[in-house]
C-alpha cells in the first residue's frame, strides 16, 4: 500500500495484513499459485526471480504469445517482441518540475510515449489493449493532454490506478533523468515497479534514463534483464523525424497501399488504375535513398564535429573554448557529449530563459608549476612607485640620524 505518513511507515503500517500473517505461521496459512496465465514467459521470468524465487511458470497458452498473434495485427518490429527499453540516457530529455513543484514529468519521455504507441496503433493494434503507467501525476497529466485528443481510449494512469489489471500493452515512462548525484523517488520502491512492468500480457515497454535508475540496484537488475532478453532502443529515436525515422517498413508500405488505395476509389471507374504493388516498390526505394543520402550527411556531419573538438583538444591551439549555435539537434548534442567524454573536454548545456539549449565546450586546465605572469603595465609603475617611495623614506632617516648626531656633539 502506499503510505503518505512517514512516521506511520516507519512503525510498520507499510506491511499488509496478509503479510504479517505470512511471517508469523508462514507457508501453513498460505499456498502460492505458481502458474499464471497472463504473461509472456519473458515478462515473468523478471518478476519471478526478483520476487518468487523463480518459482512462477507461465500456462503454455500465455508462454510465446505476441502482440502479432493477435487477430489483424501486421508483425513489425514492435510487434515481435516481448520487452523493449527506451534508453534516454545522453538524450538531453531531463526532468522537470510539475505546475505546483509537487511533482516530476519529463517532455521528452511523453514524446517517446506517443510515438511509440502511435507504432502499436498502426499495427493493429486497439485503443483499448493499450495502458500507459507513470509513477508521477504530473506525467500523468502531461501524457493525457498530448494522447486524449487522438486516443481518447487508451488508458493512462499511475500504478495505484492499474493494480489488479491488464492490458495486451504496457508502456512505462519512469519520469526521473537527472545529474549526478542521481535521485529517483517513487521508483525506489520496487513493488510498485513490479505491479507497472506484469500488467503487460504480450508486450511492455520501458521508457527511462538508464544512468539514473541505476543507482538503485533493484532497477539495475532490471535495466540488465532488459538489455540481456530484450530489446534496447535510445530514446532519440523517438524525439526527431519519428515518421521517418520511427515507423518501420511494414508499417510504412501498408500505409503506402492504404493511400494508393484511397486514390483508386477518387479515381472512379473511368480513370486507369494505380498498381499498389508497383507503387509500393518506388516509394520503398524512394525512402531508402532519401535515407542513404541522410546517414551520409549524418557522418559528414559527425566527423566534422568530432574534427573540430580534436582540434580543441590539441594543447598547441591557442583556442581553448568553443561555443556552439542553439541550433544543434538533440543528435548533434549527442555526439559532442561522447566525443568529450573520449577527449576529456569540459562539456556543459546552460538554457535560457525561453527555453534556448546552449553548448560549450573547454579544454580542461592543466595543473602545474606556477609560472612567472609578465606584470601588466600598471602593476610595473605601482612597484616603481614603491621602490621610489622607500628609498625617500630611507634618505629622510639617514638625515635624521646625522642631524642627532651632530646635536649630540654640540651638547658635548
Amino acid at each position: 500500500p502506499t503510505i503518505l505518513n512517514v512516521s506511520a511507515q516507519k512503525k510498520g503500517l507499510e506491511l499488509t495484513l496478509f503479510e504479517r500473517v505470512m511471517k508469523i505461521w508462514g507457508e501453513k496459512v498460505s499456498k502460492m499459485l505458481t502458474i499464471q496465465y497472463r504473461m509472456h514467459s519473458t515478462i515473468m521470468n523478471w518478476s519471478s526471480k526478483e520476487f518468487y524465487s523463480s518459482r512462477m511458470i507461465a500456462d503454455e497458452s500465455v508462454a510465446q504469445h505476441l502482440l502479432k498473434d493477435l487477430e489483424h495485427i501486421k508483425e513489425t518490429r514492435e510487434t515481435k517482441i516481448p520487452i523493449l527499453l527506451i534508453d534516454t540516457c545522453d538524450c538531453s530529455m531531463e526532468e522537470e518540475e510539475g505546475p505546483e513543484g509537487e511533482s516530476k514529468w519529463n517532455k521528452g519521455e511523453v514524446s517517446a510515449v506517443f510515438k511509440h504507441v502511435r507504432c502499436l496503433l498502426l499495427s493493429g493494434l486497439k485503443q483499448q489493449d493499450i495502458g500507459i503507467i507513470t509513477p508521477y501525476n504530473a506525467q500523468v497529466s502531461a501524457i493525457r493532454l498530448e494522447l486524449h485528443k487522438l486516443y481518447p481510449f487508451i488508458e493512462i494512469g499511475s500504478v495505484d490506478g492499474f493494480q489488479g489489471r491488464e492490458k495486451e500493452a504496457i508502456v512505462i515512462s519512469m519520469v526521473r533523468s537527472n545529474e549526478p548525484p542521481h535521485v529517483i523517488g517513487f521508483l525506489s520502491e520496487d513493488r510498485r515497479t513490479n505491479v507497472a512492468i506484469t500488467r503487460a500480457k504480450r508486450h511492455v515497454a520501458i521508457i527511462a534514463d538508464s544512468k539514473t535508475i541505476q543507482i538503485h540496484p533493484f532497477l539495475s537488475r532490471m535495466v540488465s534483464y532488459f538489455k540481456k532478453n530484450g530489446i534496447v532502443r535510445s530514446g532519440l529515436d523517438y524525439v526527431e523525424n519519428v515518421d521517418d525515422e520511427i515507423l518501420s517498413q511494414e508499417i510504412l508500405e501498408e500505409e503506402w497501399i492504404q493511400n494508393v488505395e484511397e486514390d483508386d476509389k477518387k479515381a472512379g471507374p473511368s480513370k486507369p488504375r494505380k498498381d499498389p504493388k508497383k507503387a509500393r516498390e518506388n516509394r520503398l526505394a524512394q525512402e531508402r535513398e532519401r535515407k542513404q543520402k541522410k546517414e551520409e550527411l549524418d557522418k559528414i556531419r559527425q566527423e566534422k564535429l568530432e574534427k573540430q573538438l580534436e582540434a580543441l583538444a590539441n594543447k598547441e591551439n591557442p583556442e581553448s573554448i568553443i561555443e556552439f549555435p542553439s541550433s544543434l539537434t538533440s543528435w548533434e548534442r549527442h555526439i559532442i557529449h561522447t566525443a568529450c567524454e573520449k577527449l576529456g573536454l569540459n562539456h556543459t548545456t546552460t538554457e535560457t530563459s525561453d527555453g534556448v539549449r546552449k553548448v560549450t565546450v573547454s579544454r580542461k586546465l592543466e595543473k602545474g608549476p606556477t609560472k612567472n605572469i609578465p606584470l601588466k603595465k600598471k602593476q610595473i609603475k605601482h612597484e616603481a612607485e614603491k621602490e621610489s617611495e622607500e628609498e625617500n623614506d630611507n634618505e629622510v632617516d639617514e638625515e635624521e640620524k646625522h642631524r642627532a648626531n651632530r646635536r649630540k656633539q654640540r651638547a658635548r
